[in-house]
């Protein structure tokens, strides 16, 4: 079979490096961050959520015990049938991407009418119930997510390069414009990926990003001073009130930063906001776990909701607040898989940093529609101490998308595999 092109793969992060990584980060936040614990973890807890880390770590190492990789190639052949393969499956893709993405511009705009509200908390309210067509844009919305991937290995330029890059941005962008912030965090985290291992950007590109980053945090710091503002509270008394504040609260110094006002005060918030947002959530495991004795385990209702509503469990808001101590909270990636399974959450994460590091390996020879799902779950165990993305920030669906990508280019290879010569 003939070589039509060449795929240089370097710099990838490996799964080592996202969970030390993700630790490293963590705990720079808290050294740096002008908080203060307010609610004291207790021993097990923080037994606990090593344990969960340690699970990861295994995983990982599970794969290269008993499946050694092969040495990691600088550069890949891709064959032509491999790139009929991509482009076949990409074109039905975004397809898929741009059909989800106006079934919820039709559900949200022209349906629930989200744009003659005035505040992000009003349009919160608004979309506490959906539509037929909120229904549809569901499972497949995430694609715009996936597509960036292909970008540079099917060699797509100009308006069609412009195009999938808007569509990537559209989860984010609307889930800001409702005063929300997760996708935000794995928007950010998969676009390092892209950035750094698709379009081979340089490092001050890198830094031109994280400024890019740094801007829609901020832009996400005015969202919920809007939202605060809309209820009549103070950012101060939100800092030392809301949810966040409940394990933690700002240090007497972040207070008095937040009183000096002036114009770095919207700064000041961003920070201590961002400070309680990214740490609250090892502390509110530890009340959840210290809790626990008067719940019962949901048997992955709780994690999975979105798997339950489909097979017709009811899974209202009723249920997820009775689920745990507390609700409208993070408790990393433990707590749901805590509540769910108990001890086996621990497995759950083994196989999860295994299935992570197959990804790893598959992407690195040379087979492309694993980069999205790898970058993903990537994501997932860099923010476990913060948050479960996979119950949260569309995360069951995007598990779906990424699944469907693989599995569409798969599809095509069966199909477009070269007849060996008689």
């Amino acid at each position: 079979m003939l070589c039509s092109a060449c795929w240089e793969i370097k710099e990838v992060m490996t799964p080592f490096s996202v969970i030390f990584g993700s630790i490293f980060f963590y705990l720079t936040v808290w050294l740096v961050s002008p908080v203060e614990v307010k609610y004291s973890p207790s021993v097990e807890a923080i037994l606990l959520l090593l344990i969960g880390q340690l699970s990861l770590i295994i995983g990982w190492m599970s794969c290269r015990i008993f499946v050694p990789p092969s040495a990691r190639p600088v550069k890949v052949e891709l064959t032509d049938s491999y790139l009929r393969s991509l482009r076949a499956a990409f074109k039905i893709l975004l397809l898929l991407a741009v059909l989800s993405v106006f079934f919820k511009f039709v559900d949200k705009v022209l349906v629930r009418d989200v744009l003659s509200y005035g505040s992000a908390a009003e349009r919160r309210y608004s979309l506490e119930s959906t539509s037929i067509f909120g229904i549809l844009a569901g499972p497949f919305y995430a694609l715009c997510l996936s597509l960036p991937a292909f970008v540079t290995v099917l060699n797509l330029k100009g308006l069609s390069k412009l195009f999938v890059i808007i569509l990537f941005f559209v989860p984010a962008v609307e889930i800001l414009f409702i005063g929300s912030r997760g996708i935000v965090l794995v928007t950010l985290f998969i676009l390092f990926f892209y950035t750094r291992f698709v379009f081979k950007v340089k490092m001050l590109s890198v830094a031109l990003l994280s400024a890019v980053g740094i801007t829609l945090f901020y832009v996400s710091g005015m969202i919920l001073l809007n939202r605060l503002e809309a209820h009549g509270i103070s950012p101060l008394y939100s800092a030392f009130h809301s949810n966040y504040a409940f394990t933690l609260v700002p240090s007497s110094f972040g207070e008095k930063l937040a009183e000096d006002g002036g114009i770095f005060s919207v700064f000041y918030f961003v920070v201590i906001n961002f400070a309680q947002y990214y740490l609250h959530g090892a502390l509110e495991f530890s009340f959840l776990f210290d809790n626990f004795e008067q719940y019962d385990h949901k048997f992955g209702i709780y994690t999975f909701s979105v798997i339950a509503k489909f097979f017709g469990v009811s899974v209202g808001p009723d249920f997820l607040e009775s689920a745990s101590p507390r609700s409208g909270i993070y408790t990393t990636i433990l707590g749901p898989l805590w509540v769910d399974f108990g001890f086996f959450a621990f497995l759950f994460l083994a196989l999860w940093g295994r299935a992570m590091t197959v990804c790893y390996y598959k992407f690195c020879s040379g087979n492309i529609e694993y980069l999205p799902l790898y970058a993903y779950m990537s994501a997932v165990v860099f923010f476990a101490p913060v948050v479960n993305l996979i119950q949260s920030a569309l995360g069951v669906y995007i598990l779906v998308s990424f699944f469907t990508t693989i599995f569409l280019v798969k599809i095509f290879k069966r199909r477009f595999r070269p007849i060996p010569n008689e």
